[in-house]
């Protein structure tokens, strides 16, 4: 079991704790969905305003290598909601 000693509930984890585990999640799917070159590198993931600059640029690196943005793309702009899933998933 993850928990420590003692702790029966997720609501009974420390914050500390809680947010390791996420964060490690959140490292597996970058794994899962990023290119090899698209992975940050491993200074970088405690780092959010770094992560946000290197997601900036792997964005831009993949609209160069397609050609500029596609109709879908332009579409999904249009809806706040689901491009900010987009950015999630990175």
């Amino acid at each position: 079991m993850l928990f420590p000693p003692g702790v029966d509930s997720v609501a009974e984890i420390h914050w500390d704790l809680n947010f390791a585990i996420e964060h490690a999640n959140t490292i597996i799917g970058w794994q899962r969905n990023l290119s090899k070159d698209e992975m940050p590198p491993r200074w970088m993931w405690a780092f959010a305003d770094e992560l946000e600059i290197w997601f900036d640029e792997v964005e831009l690196a993949r609209e160069q290598r397609m050609g500029g943005s596609t109709a879908a793309d332009e579409k999904m702009e249009g809806n706040a909601l689901a491009k900010e899933g987009v950015r999630q998933q990175l």
